[in-house]
């Protein structure tokens, strides 16, 4: 239901756009209000055909149990959110919100 409802026009209308597409344009850390250790990751978010920038939080993720050294120890979080009437998704505004968080986490791999 879930993946029907997304899909329609009025949402993410994957049939006109089936790619979401974040390109980071610039790393920055050591910001005021950042935890140690986040950085901000700015870039432009593609979605529905149109692209605004977005900045969102970079914190590294350790696996619990697994020791640092290992090359699957890690995933990189980030997360932050978008206005989805930004973009043209305006569908069923009575049970969304416009303020969407966004969160990815991205397995980091030794190669």
């Amino acid at each position: 239901f879930a993946d029907t409802a997304l899909a329609r026009a009025d949402m993410l209308d994957t049939a006109n756009h089936p790619e979401l597409r974040f390109v980071a344009t610039d790393i920055r850390t050591g910001l005021d209000g950042l935890e140690t250790g986040d950085a901000l990751v700015l870039g432009n978010l593609t979605m529905r055909g149109v692209t605004r920038p977005i900045s969102l939080t970079a914190r590294m993720v350790r696996t619990p149990g697994l020791p640092r050294y290992l090359p699957d120890a890690a995933t990189m979080r980030l997360t932050g959110e978008i206005s989805r009437k930004a973009f043209g998704a305006t569908g069923y505004p009575g049970l969304v919100g416009d303020r969407i968080a966004i969160k990815v986490d991205a397995p980091l791999r030794a190669v």
